[in-house]
């Protein structure tokens, strides 16, 4: 029987799951629902922050693409408190961006809040690893 603990930690897993989904779909709309307002990310290439609306943007224009997402389940781990979870995982990626292409292995964490009876991703951060 699933408690109270597993499914907070499955639906945080789900979220995370379809973040890397709709990256790899180019899915705004996805985006669009799963990011908290005042999300930020600190990319995986060159360490600078963007905004909800800087992501969205390049998402919608094509500007950044990511041809490969690649997810490694067994060394992801999810940690929560109350209303905020952290996920620490690990991915392959494969991504076009206006600089060009380039496939970057990373170990990340992502910050989920719950409020509105579902998870939203508020914060990411990608550091990039060999392998």
């Amino acid at each position: 029987m699933e408690t109270a603990n597993d499914l907070k930690i499955r639906d945080v897993i789900a979220r995370d799951e379809s973040f890397f989904d709709a990256l790899l779909a180019a899915d705004v709309d996805a985006l669009d629902d799963l990011l908290a307002d005042d999300f930020l990310i600190v990319d995986v290439l060159m360490g600078q922050v963007a905004h909800r609306d800087d992501l969205l943007g390049a998402m919608s224009t094509g500007a950044l693409k990511f041809a490969e997402v690649t997810r490694y389940p067994a060394e992801r781990g999810v940690r929560h408190h109350d209303s905020v979870a952290v996920v620490v995982g690990r991915t392959r990626m494969a991504i076009h961006h206006p600089g060009g292409e380039v496939t970057v292995g990373s170990r990340y964490t992502h910050v989920y809040v719950h409020g509105s009876g579902r998870w939203s991703l508020m914060s990411a951060q990608g550091t990039p690893i060999a392998g």
